[in-house]
């Protein structure tokens, strides 16, 4: 009975410690927090140094199967993923202050994310397997007059992810504190670069520029989710 009394209080005293240090390291917000650094660093490299790389002035079906654009996908691919897990960490983090508008605005970052992500794995892989096996055909539908499906969908996929983080981001900028805002505020402003100045200034200027911006953002709503554990 002693002994049993002993482990009683044993396995109680055990229940009450806190979660062990291998598990707080592994937690599901910290490696969310490295996932959207990673995310905002692939961001740079991928818009704003292998996109101005891709070759010009050729058929699209030859950009499509240059090493440039394949390196450009496959690392947007994982930028895109490493975003989305970013997303749920944020959420998780902020859940229990947000209302319905806010929630909706993660749900919106969330999908247009992960729409974003099955647009880069197409490019990656579908898109290439067409320049390869038919690249007539890719190169017709890219010179084909008018809007197409594909051109559409694109347009939708980009609306609502640059919806989503301006949303959420606005909402960290007035619910979070002072190191989210600042990095909430490069997002916003990333954001604004690319879509008002990239028609404007010469070539990628305006898109190299926004996504340094950008991607900064996203590094440093990271670094402030993993400053917090």
């Amino acid at each position: 009975m002693g002994i049993l009394s002993n482990s009683t209080v044993l396995l109680g005293e055990r229940s009450r410690m806190p979660a062990s240090s291998t598990m707080r390291e592994f937690s599901t917000e910290r490696c969310a927090a490295v996932a959207l650094i990673g995310a905002g660093f692939l961001n740079i490299v991928v818009n704003s140094v292998l996109t101005p790389l891709l070759p010009r002035s050729i058929p699209f079906a030859q950009i499509v199967n240059s090493s440039v654009f394949e390196w450009r996908e496959g690392l947007a691919v994982a930028c895109a993923a490493l975003l989305l897990f970013g997303v749920v960490g944020l959420f998780l983090r902020h859940s229990r202050v947000s209302g319905k508008g806010t929630t909706i605005a993660f749900a919106m970052t969330f999908y247009g994310t992960a729409l974003l992500l099955g647009v880069e794995w197409s490019q990656l892989f579908d898109v290439r397997d067409i320049a390869r096996r038919a690249p007539d055909a890719l190169n017709a539908l890219n010179t084909a007059r008018g809007m197409s499906l594909s051109d559409l969908g694109g347009l939708v996929v980009l609306g609502i992810f640059t919806i989503g983080w301006l949303a959420l981001a606005i909402f960290l900028m007035i619910k979070a504190r002072a190191m989210s805002r600042v990095a909430s505020a490069l997002v916003v402003v990333g954001i604004l670069v690319i879509l008002l100045l990239h028609p404007v200034l010469p070539r990628f200027l305006g898109a190299i520029v926004g996504n340094i911006v950008l991607g900064a953002g996203w590094a440093g709503l990271g670094y402030q989710l993993l400053g917090k554990h």
